[in-house]
Formats: C-alpha cells, sequence, structure tokens
C-alpha cells in the first residue's frame, strides 16, 4: 500500500484492484490468517453482502480512491498522538489477536501516549466484530459505563 501511496500510478491501482476488490479478495478481508473455528463464526451472508456492495458500479474506485487517501492519515499521526498525550481521552481499544494488517503490538503501542487505555486483545482479525460481535458489544457497553452517563445506573440508584 505504501508503494501505491508514493507512487500512485494506474498499474499499480489495477494491482491493488485486482488482488483486494474481487469476490476473494473480500472473503480473504473477513478471514485471512483466522483459524477454521473462527471462520465458522462469520456469517457468510457478511462476506456475500460486503462483495454485492463493494462490486456495485464505481464503489471499487471509490475505494481505490479511499485507501490512497488514507496515507493524508499517516501524515497525521504525529497530531493525533499529541492530542492524546495532551487529553489522555477515555479510550477502549478492542483489536483481534489474528489481525492481519497489525499484530496485537500495535494496540498496546497506544499506551505510550495514552497510559489509561483500555486494551482488549480477542480472538478474530481485522473484523473481529464480525466473528465475536457480542463479545465486542459486551466490552463497548462496559466501557461505556464506566466512562459516560448510563441511562440504567442511573435507574438503579432511584
Amino acid at each position: 500500500m505504501e508503494d501505491f501511496w508514493s507512487n500512485p500510478s494506474s498499474k499499480k491501482r489495477e494491482v491493488l484492484r485486482r488482488k483486494l476488490f474481487t469476490k476473494e479478495g473480500i472473503r480473504s478481508e473477513f478471514v485471512e490468517q483466522l483459524s477454521p473455528e473462527t471462520v465458522e463464526l462469520i456469517d457468510p451472508g457478511t462476506i456475500s453482502l460486503a462483495w454485492s456492495q463493494i462490486s456495485r458500479p464505481g464503489v471499487i474506485d471509490a475505494l481505490l480512491d479511499l485507501h490512497l487517501d488514507y496515507r493524508t492519515n499517516v501524515a497525521l499521526y504525529s497530531k493525533f498522538h499529541s492530542y492524546f498525550r495532551q487529553y489522555n481521552p477515555p479510550t477502549l481499544i478492542i483489536w483481534g489477536r489474528q489481525d492481519q494488517y497489525c499484530t496485537p503490538a500495535a494496540a498496546t503501542a497506544y499506551t505510550r501516549d495514552l497510559p489509561d487505555a483500555e486494551i482488549c486483545i480477542i480472538e478474530g482479525g481485522h473484523w473481529a466484530v464480525e466473528s465475536h460481535g457480542p463479545h465486542v458489544i459486551q466490552l463497548t457497553r462496559e466501557f461505556l459505563d464506566r466512562h459516560c452517563y448510563s441511562p440504567t445506573a442511573n435507574l438503579s440508584a432511584a
């Protein structure tokens, strides 16, 4: 991807199109590097729905443009990290242990700038919410209950 960012030629764009934005490429996004047991947890309909939406006219080109534009996020990382250090916002990071793009070490690296961040490494890959949705929801609700106004907590106090 970084090679595409530094020299976004039409040839490199087509390589990405053929690698990422095919029916098999989209399936790979969901299941790459996962154990067979974890793959079984992902509803095949989710993958089919993703492909049916992505394969609509113009969507793949828009996604290729988005992938190219992601380089602007990378250029802003130092500003993000500065904000994290200055404000230390409550942060929950849920990371799939088998993420094909970033290892769990990338998740724990956030604690350099966010020492109070809650890091939860769970089973699953880059799309861990697809394989472990109930667990992700539980972790998120618990985090929000600890850090935000909770109407249910208010009712129990009454």
